[in-house]
């Protein structure tokens, strides 16, 4: 083998051997940092696909009583000692117990005991939260009901901050809605309206009237505007003029809460 092809073949092993160590690095950093990476690729939207929606449906008949939501805030930002996480709300299940509730995907696991809070859109902390009680798994597959985490509630949280879970467990299709997120908290604000596209056990999409920014939405508090009560939580969603979201339905959200809440 002439010089020449002994330095080129030379450089091609240097060049394979970086190459393989980048690779295994990047495995490493994965591997080791999985929730922050699934995080990622539901901001950017590619672990969630969009159904096809067809028409709006017409309004429904709605037996269930009327009622008025809270007068909030009701979507509020989660902060903790270990990150922040999102949006998050207050929410009571029909046995009269309170737990804060908010997406797996944009939390991450936190063992044990913390200092937490949800606050308003001025900063004021509103409720206070102590350890995660329970984490699911972030959303895949459009199976929008495995992605939660619920909150132990500390002290008292105000009640014209907590949600109501709808006991019909699900909305129905043409059924309006409100979303309460960081620009929208409050019943006096208004939320932003939508319409129930479609409703099933493991996942509701909602239409919305208009156009806005669907980032940092997760977690965010789905409200019927019949009822005024909790119908799902916000998990994915794309502005497609105007904007579409997948929520975790309600009937899903009390039972995680309650099979947790059982022992305490």
């Amino acid at each position: 083998m002439n010089l020449r092809w002994r330095l080129l073949w030379i450089a091609f092993l240097r060049v394979t051997i970086v190459g393989l160590v980048l690779l295994i690095s990047g495995m490493v950093v994965l591997s080791l940092n999985a929730p922050a990476i699934e995080k990622w690729a539901l901001e950017i939207g590619i672990a969630v696909e969009m159904p096809a929606l067809g028409p709006i449906p017409p309004p429904p008949v709605i037996d269930a009583p009327r009622g008025e939501p809270p007068s909030g805030p009701l979507g509020m930002a989660g902060q903790s000692d270990r990150g922040n996480f999102s949006c998050g709300f207050a929410m009571q299940i029909p046995d009269g117990r309170r737990v804060v509730a908010a997406t797996a995907h944009a939390t991450g696991k936190m063992d044990g005991q913390l200092a937490g809070s949800l606050s308003d859109a001025g900063g004021a902390v509103v409720v206070r939260v102590a350890s995660q009680l329970a984490y699911g798994i972030p959303v895949q597959n459009g199976e929008l009901d495995t992605d939660f985490s619920l909150w132990e509630i500390e002290g008292e949280a105000p009640s014209e901050s907590v949600l109501l879970a709808d006991p019909r467990g699900l909305p129905q299709p043409g059924e309006r809605v409100w979303l309460f997120n960081y620009a929208r908290q409050t019943k006096d604000q208004g939320g932003w309206g939508g319409v129930v596209m479609d409703a099933k056990p493991h996942a509701v999409w909602i239409r919305f009237d208009e156009s806005f920014d669907v980032n940092s939405n997760s977690g965010c508090p789905v409200v019927s505007q019949h009822t005024g009560k909790l119908i799902g939580m916000v998990i994915a969603g794309n502005d497609r003029q105007p904007v579409v979201m997948g929520l975790h339905p309600v009937g899903s959200l009390v039972e995680k809460a309650e099979a947790v809440m059982k022992d305490r």
